[in-house]
């Protein structure tokens, strides 16, 4: 369920990841969009990580029978996951130009916040799901009332079949 919710919910912590970025990277004087920017381009490559996975696993559920191509899907899956880190800490060197030393504190304090960010959102995102879908079992769990029961007069005072004087 949090893996289906995940794109929402990277989608909706976009701002908050590129201010977090903003925070971080303060003294680069650099515009909030340019930390937009940054943090577009690694979501979109993370969902794309994500959606590869995916197909990943799937083509070795498809092919059980055969244990090498099932192996071969988890070892790409993991791969593609652990690669996830390594290119959002290749990207933060490439594009703010620092040492190595401030890259790698830098991108283990981004790291924490934003973790703290995805879980509090997931969190989030999951249980307004629960509330949508209690919402609209407690709709369509309603019993009709028979028609004896109904009002004659709907929300807007006109009893049904009553003939309404239009102006055209």
């Amino acid at each position: 369920a949090a893996l289906t919710a995940s794109p929402q919910t990277l989608l909706i912590l976009l701002p908050f990841f590129a201010l977090l970025m903003k925070f971080v990277y303060f003294f680069q004087k650099r515009l909030y969009i340019e930390h937009l920017i940054v943090g577009l381009h690694n979501h979109a490559f993370l969902l794309l990580c994500i959606s590869a996975g995916f197909v990943f696993s799937e083509i070795g559920s498809w092919l059980s029978p055969y244990p090498i191509v099932i192996s071969l899907g988890e070892f790409f899956s993991t791969l593609i996951m652990f690669w996830v880190p390594v290119y959002f800490l290749l990207s933060l060197k490439i594009v703010y130009q620092q040492s190595w030393r401030r890259t790698v504190f830098k991108f283990l304090l981004i790291a924490f916040f934003y973790l703290f960010l995805l879980s509090f959102g997931l969190v989030i995102n999951i249980l307004l799901g629960f509330l949508l879908l209690w919402n609209i079992e407690y709709i369509f769990d309603k019993k009709p009332k028979n028609i004896t029961e109904c009002n004659m007069n709907n929300d807007l005072g006109v009893k049904p079949f009553q003939q309404i004087n239009s102006p055209y």
